[in-house]
């Protein structure tokens, strides 16, 4: 079983019988939403077996920009579009703060019971406990493979500014 805990940009819940999870008070005030409002649920991008949570409003933003970008006669943009807005389901956020999650993407990111909340930037994603656990850790390995540091992904080496001393 994977080790599941709460940390300040992953949160845990339960998954019930029914298909609802609890959306954890910090993962609504992340996403900018309370109880009775909506959110939009997607699977996870670049086909990684997790759900994708947006605020509607937000996700209505991207759909516009993202559905402006596309070229209609491109086949390859077309499909993929289908593929992202064709498989989306809006929920409102219940009185016990809760959202339905349907089968079908409880089946495709197979969620069991103990599901883990990542924070990213203006979304949030659902993964299976044990899933995340084996993500984490191909990710951690990924990095360690690639000499990769944190200030490497934070814009400079040893945590040092990508400008120069004084040209600031």
């Amino acid at each position: 079983m994977a080790r599941v805990q709460n940390g300040r940009h992953n949160s845990k819940a339960r998954l019930d019988s029914r298909g609802r999870v609890s959306l954890p008070r910090s993962i609504r005030k992340h996403l900018g939403v309370e109880k009775g409002g909506s959110v939009v649920i997607l699977r996870g991008f670049n086909d990684k077996k997790c759900l994708t949570i947006f605020r509607e409003d937000k996700w209505k933003e991207k759909e516009a920009r993202f559905s402006a970008s596309i070229e209609k006669f491109d086949e390859l943009k077309m499909d993929f579009l289908r593929l992202i807005i064709g498989d989306i389901d809006y929920q409102d956020i219940d009185e016990m703060g809760r959202i339905l999650l349907s089968g079908n993407f409880i089946e495709y990111a197979g969620l069991k019971k103990d599901v883990i909340f990542i924070k990213l930037p203006d979304m949030v994603e659902i993964w299976d406990a044990d899933t995340w656990a084996q993500e984490e850790e191909r990710i951690r390995q990924l990095i360690k493979e690639k000499g990769l540091k944190i200030s490497d992904l934070l814009g400079g080496r040893n945590g040092e500014s990508n400008t120069q001393a004084g040209n600031g």
